[in-house]
């Protein structure tokens, strides 16, 4: 953990937001990515376990130079995605050219992100239940400990502390509630690409990362919501759409 880590997160949280963590989620989303098309007969069987096999081994990916070209590139899934291709081509030439088939960057970096947040869930939940225990364990041995009450930072009539730290408990309560609802809204899976695709394949993709992300895919499948979340988000991307012609020129060194 890093002094700045330290400040706002535990040792469990940063671990899971560390360097490695990041690139295996997003190394999972080519790999699920890759089986789902070739399960719809998108690309061949064999690139599908080429791929698979080349993003087994995280520990052959330099993250110092992902970084350092990510900077560059202004996303990391551009040289991910480059250097995955090499491997991939190490193994099978042929496969090599269905890497990242069909999909973009923010499909990739997204998708990992929900990954970890899914991981993050239970380390907070872990976190929530302990602090609960002691507020519980604090209300019970002090519910005749008697305080002075204030309000306004002025002395009112007598309560106890036990009745203090069972409004502490009762606040965690309903903070948590917020916090684990939204938990499972972000678990959408994000996948499209530049644009829309067969819903079909979203479902399969979503099936290899995961049942929670493969049953919110299937709910957007029902509500026939097809590649992204709601109006909002498509009327916000609008004006960020580049002008036509305009190419990633910063894409290649």
């Amino acid at each position: 953990m890093s002094l700045m880590d330290s400040l706002a997160a535990t040792e469990a949280v940063s671990r899971i937001f560390s360097d490695t963590s990041v690139l295996q989620a997003m190394l999972a989303f080519e790999a699920a990515l890759a089986r789902a098309e070739a399960q719809c007969g998108v690309i061949p069987a064999r690139a599908a376990a080429a791929i698979t096999e080349a993003a087994r081994a995280p520990e052959t990916f330099d993250c110092a130079e992902l970084a350092r070209q990510s900077l560059r590139a202004g996303t990391p899934a551009i040289p991910l995605v480059r250097v995955l291709t090499e491997k991939v081509r190490a193994q099978d030439q042929e496969a090599a050219v269905y890497v990242h088939w069909g999909a973009t960057s923010q499909d990739v970096v997204d998708t990992a992100l929900v990954l970890l947040l899914a991981q993050c869930r239970g380390v907070l939940v872990a976190g929530h239940q302990r602090v609960q225990r002691g507020l519980r364990r604090l209300s019970q041995d002090h519910a005749n400990t008697v305080m002075l009450a204030r309000t306004l930072l002025q002395p009112a009539p007598p309560i106890t502390f036990g009745l203090k730290a069972a409004g502490w408990l009762a606040s965690l309560r309903r903070g948590w509630s917020r916090v684990d609802s939204r938990f499972a809204e972000s678990h959408y899976l994000q996948f499209g690409g530049a644009s829309p695709r067969k819903l079909e394949r979203q479902w399969r993709r979503a099936h290899h990362l995961g049942e929670p992300a493969h049953r919110r895919a299937a709910e957007r499948i029902q509500r026939g919501e097809g590649k992204r979340g709601d109006v909002g988000r498509r009327s916000r991307d609008r004006p960020e759409r580049p002008h036509r012609g305009r190419g990633r020129v910063a894409d290649r060194e």
